[in-house]
């Protein structure tokens, strides 16, 4: 079977902070990843790593080889992305590039839940840099909203998460056991 690289979706914007505090708009890409292409599974699982293996990123990295492999129930409505500082080349992901990857599932009523959101955690590189990237995961969450327009996106979200997902835009319901949603 032959299958494609990761997919350019469109330009986000982060933030760069320097080490004076100065702060700029940062456009990183916001790319689809294809779970049946070994270089984007590579890359998720390298960053995963890179990462010191936060359980969301593996967590995703996971599924991505579960369904390269088969062995995934209903992959057809499973979506991975990334936010990554690649600006082209996206049949090759950089792994060292990637700043957050997320998962998705189309529920059976077409709204959406998120199982997984792994921002980079803050201090992973290998080399220094005069900067740091900011609201890395608000760019992942404005592209995932603008991409599933009219739809509901709910997830159930670790404690010291909640402030994060709060911040762009989500509710509690209080029916639900206190999943979160967001109507985007």
């Amino acid at each position: 079977m032959i299958s494609f690289g990761a997919k350019y979706i469109d330009t986000a914007v982060a933030q760069k902070v320097y080490q004076d505090d100065k702060k700029e708009p940062y456009k990183v890409s916001f790319v689809e990843l294809n779970p049946l292409d070994e270089s984007d599974r590579e890359a998720v699982a390298e960053a995963s790593e890179r990462w010191g293996l936060p359980e969301c990123s593996e967590a995703i990295s996971n599924r991505m080889r579960l369904i390269s492999k088969g062995h995934a129930n209903d992959p057809e409505n499973d979506k991975f992305y990334a936010i990554t500082s690649q600006k082209d080349n996206f049949d090759t992901p950089e792994s060292s590039k990637i700043l957050a990857v997320c998962y998705t599932k189309e529920r059976y009523d077409g709204n959406i839940k998120l199982p997984f959101l792994q921002v980079k955690p803050d201090g992973v590189e290998l080399i220094k840099k005069p900067f740091k990237y900011n609201h890395i995961g608000t760019s992942m969450m404005d592209s995932i909203k603008k991409l599933v327009q009219g739809k509901t996106i709910s997830l159930v979200s670790m404690p010291d998460a909640k402030p994060f997902y709060f911040a762009n835009g989500f509710k509690k319901d209080e029916k639900c056991g206190g999943k979160l949603y967001f109507k985007a």
